[in-house]
């Protein structure tokens, strides 16, 4: 089973950080690069009530390919229509989109 979290900033990249720490794999995808580019070379560091740095596959978007039956879907609202249109590409035949949007869109 192939599973990422697309819009993996700081809760994102929490969740994806449990998930591969409790053993299953994940990949975490983030247009910032620089976020990237920091997970892929310090892991994903979780500071507060537990403390621990966990290794995480790490990709911008650009680098994304092949199918996902999982897709946990973390950007924020204002972006969910181009993102979903893009994500369509990358979700397997009988795969599932989760959305945890983040943030609430103005009317």
């Amino acid at each position: 089973m192939r599973i990422a979290i697309y819009g993996a900033g700081s809760l994102g990249t929490i969740l994806g950080a449990y998930i591969s720490k409790g053993g299953v794999p994940i990949e975490l995808i983030n247009r910032n690069k620089a976020h990237v580019a920091a997970l892929k070379e310090k892991g994903a560091q979780v500071i507060g009530t537990v403390q621990f740095t966990q290794q995480v596959v790490a990709y911008a978007p650009e680098e994304m390919n092949g199918t996902y039956d999982i897709i946990f879907l973390m950007t924020k609202q204002q972006h969910k229509a181009e993102v979903v249109d893009m994500l369509k590409d990358y979700l397997a035949a009988d795969g599932v989109l989760v959305t945890f949007q983040n943030g609430l869109p103005e009317v």
